[in-house]
């Protein structure tokens, strides 16, 4: 049942924003041969839009540690885009004056 309705969630995607590759990662990436062909087989059953080719399906690599490194990139990109935090430091300094 989870699979049917992920399966409907990816090809609503496809139907709305045509992209070219639908990355599925996080805990979904544990379960690949369970996800993938009911995902294929919804998107061929219910795609709206058979002239546009198919996105392609994959599992990331990263695997289970996706949403790990996501929220640390938020993390390091909120904190280095405050130069608050960095006032004093020589590097970031010189970058700024130029």
């Amino acid at each position: 049942e989870a699979s049917e309705h992920i399966s409907i969630a990816v090809t609503s995607l496809i139907n709305m924003m045509n992209p070219s590759l639908i990355v599925i990662g996080g805990s979904l990436a544990r379960v690949e041969d369970l996800l993938l062909n009911p995902i294929r087989d919804t998107i061929e059953r219910v795609n709206l839009v058979r002239s546009v080719p198919v996105a392609e399906i994959k599992i990331s690599e990263l695997g289970t540690k996706t949403i790990a490194i996501g929220a640390a990139t938020l993390a390091l990109e909120e904190t280095f885009s405050k130069q608050k935090f960095f006032k004093n430091n020589k590097v970031l300094g010189h970058l700024n004056k130029s």
